[in-house]
């Protein structure tokens, strides 16, 4: 399914995958704070930064493992990171 989507977000090299995630990165938080106002958007910002600190610090991040697969590891981390970050 990831294939799928990064084959369909090239297109002729000129949007490639990086770039579509930090649009789709860029638009979450613009929503987000059209949604929830100013303060709770520097609040999130903020907040990212002790979230990345604790996750890569954190010693039992590879054993906290809830879905298993080589590409549902990848969204079992992303998933740990949403409740550093939240």
């Amino acid at each position: 399914m990831i294939e799928q989507f990064l084959r369909v977000v090239r297109i002729g090299g000129i949007l490639s995958s990086d770039l579509a995630v930090l649009i789709i990165v860029f638009l979450a938080f613009f929503f987000y704070g059209m949604y929830f106002g100013r303060n709770m958007l520097v609040s999130l910002i903020l907040s990212y930064y002790p979230s990345v600190f604790l996750f890569q610090n954190f010693p039992f991040i590879d054993k906290l493992i809830f879905l298993s697969g080589n590409k549902l590891v990848v969204l079992n981390k992303v998933v740990i990171f949403l409740i550093f970050l939240i």
